[in-house]
């Protein structure tokens, strides 16, 4: 939490992704322009195979709370997710065959709302263990309620943290 962005990039991201920045480097953050932003995430996208998974919905939600925490972490709780229905899957943050057929074979409208309810209880986990983060709370949950509101569900989230 905290330090430099641009485009939504972190330190931490650009250094786990920097192999698909020309020469495989990284760069200072205020340096990256949108064309580097691009293939930073790209190449999360593509680690985490989000082009397999056959709803756009269901991307689109794993993408943007990859983008938004740490995606290892996104991949292990929606591995537990699925196996709340049995997926019977490791949670080892890594999105291969299984977890894909996995994701591509659970009821969407489930899955989504799933992903979105862990997605505020993490949110609400940072801001319990870290007061200092009460200022971003707001914030966090007009973007999750945009991302629902984008791909239909109906759940909604309080701005107020509580």
């Amino acid at each position: 939490m905290g330090g430099e962005t641009n485009y939504g990039i972190t330190g931490p991201f650009m250094k786990e992704y920097r192999h698909a920045l020309p020469g495989g480097k990284t760069k200072p953050i205020k340096e990256l322009t949108v064309g580097d932003a691009l293939l930073l995430y790209k190449a999360m996208w593509d680690r985490y195979r989000l082009g397999e998974v056959n709803d756009w919905r269901v991307a689109y939600v794993l993408n943007d709370y990859m983008i938004n925490s740490y995606s290892g972490g996104v991949a292990k709780r929606t591995q537990k997710i699925l196996n709340k229905r049995n997926a019977m899957l490791a949670t080892d943050g890594i999105f291969g065959a299984k977890t894909i057929a996995a994701i591509n074979n659970s009821d969407t409208e489930w899955l989504i709302d799933e992903i979105l309810t862990d997605r505020h209880r993490n949110f609400t986990g940072i801001v319990k263990k870290r007061r200092d983060q009460i200022n971003n709370f707001k914030g966090w949950m007009n973007r999750l309620n945009k991302v629902a509101e984008a791909v239909g569900s109906k759940l909604r989230f309080s701005t107020r943290y509580t």
